[in-house]
């Protein structure tokens, strides 16, 4: 359950456990703050901070710098960017050049259809770097063990939606929402999504199988 808080703690939000949904989503959060050295309470039930540090258009940075660095063997540009940096690559290792060139549909869409060339090198490592953000996003957000794995891949950086993103909870609302609710009448269909949700991924194992003990 999120709360908001107007006590003058020095935090605006409070997100109390009040299923595993929120659980995991403190979990996560909490390793995002740490990471990121933001300031955050944590009590034995909840947690509180600023939403604005964890939520929001000012925390998207943030969150790719943690995304990239929690799920670093998911993030093909990683490996790429390494072998950019050596010198005198083999055969194999330019092999492995050309296939995280078009490791997934954000890459080819960066790279298209250039190949290695050690005269290409700096010109490799800028489009990775000025495409950073949303190399990261996208390898992400449609990454089979990493967003995708865990809530609908369109709502990741969403507000609270009328329906839960996560997995399991999920629905087409405009196809399916009429028969989920009572009578089927749309208006008395109820759900609960909120932002935070975005963060139960770093809760989770590291797995295509992901476990989390509430």
């Amino acid at each position: 359950m999120i709360t908001v808080l107007t006590d003058g703690s020095g935090f605006d939000t409070k997100l109390e456990y009040s299923d595993w949904r929120f659980s995991a989503a403190a979990v996560g959060l909490v390793r995002y703050f740490k990471y990121c050295e933001i300031e955050f309470e944590q009590g034995e039930d909840y947690i509180a901070y600023q939403r604005d540090t964890a939520i929001g258009d000012a925390a998207e940075r943030n969150y790719l710098r943690f995304v990239e660095n929690f799920f670093t063997d998911g993030m093909h540009h990683l490996i790429l960017e390494d072998l950019l940096t050596q010198d005198n690559l083999t055969k194999e290792q330019i092999a492995l050049v050309n296939e995280k060139l078009n490791a997934n549909g954000i890459l080819k869409k960066v790279f298209g259809r250039e190949r290695y060339e050690e005269s290409q090198k700096g010109h490799f490592l800028a489009l990775l770097e000025e495409n950073r953000q949303t190399i990261i996003k996208e390898t992400y957000r449609n990454g089979k063990s990493l967003y995708w794995n865990f809530a609908n891949e369109n709502s990741l950086g969403k507000g609270s939606l009328k329906i839960c993103r996560l997995n399991g909870y999920y629905i087409d609302l405009p196809k399916k929402g009429k028969s989920l609710a009572y009578q089927w009448d749309p208006s008395t269909f109820v759900a609960q999504d909120v932002p935070e949700f975005d963060y139960i991924p770093f809760a989770f194992s590291k797995s295509y199988e992901s476990f989390f003990i509430n």
